[in-house]
């Protein structure tokens, strides 16, 4: 994690490369399989869509909460 509260991930390097430092690991196998970086590709995905929803949640939930106060 940096200083800014970014998390910072390095990619998994493929593991058939002349240069493995150079080639990261793609999103998933010949056959269609993830590898781990799809693995962890897809979970961030997840936690994104979760927290955009929470968001949205958050402002329904704060809009109902305004609309109630003005009411008074």
């Amino acid at each position: 994690m940096l200083e800014d509260g970014v998390i910072e991930y390095e990619r998994h390097d493929t593991s058939d490369s002349y240069n493995k430092k150079e080639v990261d690991q793609p999103v998933a196998n010949k056959t269609g399989t993830l590898t781990e970086n799809g693995e962890h590709y897809h979970k961030i995905l997840d936690l994104y869509q979760r927290f955009r929803q929470l968001k949205t949640l958050i402002m329904l939930r704060k809009k109902r909460y305004f609309n109630l106060r003005t009411k008074k």
